[in-house]
């Protein structure tokens, strides 16, 4: 029982396998160039809001949405407006913890703040 039970899911996977290629999945190409770099035998694995995961027939890659021709950008459904206000956001969250950061390398940097924040350590250890 267990042997046919295996078969049928065997089948019922080539089966719609079969099915996907043929009705031209948008998630597999047989090529696709992206800056001058051609892929051959193409699946998308992944996406997310700014790029796409895939493996071909020289291994795996992940590729910027913004790097895809027009219309595969329309396809896996990229809008540059919003990409731009991400990366903006993204910026402006890395800008901030460089802020931080100068912040405690100055505290640091006074040998007086230094002696604070260890007494301050060490008080809060205590507690």
């Amino acid at each position: 029982m267990k042997q046919y039970n295996k078969l049928g899911t065997i089948l019922v996977l080539l089966a719609a396998f079969a099915i996907n290629q043929a009705l031209g999945s948008p998630n597999a190409f047989d090529k696709l160039t992206v800056d001058g770099k051609t892929y051959h035998n193409v699946r998308v694995l992944s996406q997310n809001e700014s790029s796409i995961s895939i493996a071909h027939s020289k291994g795996m890659n992940q590729i910027s949405l913004s790097d895809l021709p027009h219309e595969l950008q329309k396809l896996f459904g990229y809008d540059r407006a919003s990409d731009q206000e991400r990366q903006n956001r993204l910026n402006e969250q890395a800008a901030r913890a460089r802020e931080r950061e100068q912040a405690q390398r100055a505290r640091l940097q006074h040998p007086c703040l230094v002696i604070l924040e260890k007494q301050n350590n060490t008080l809060n250890l205590m507690e």
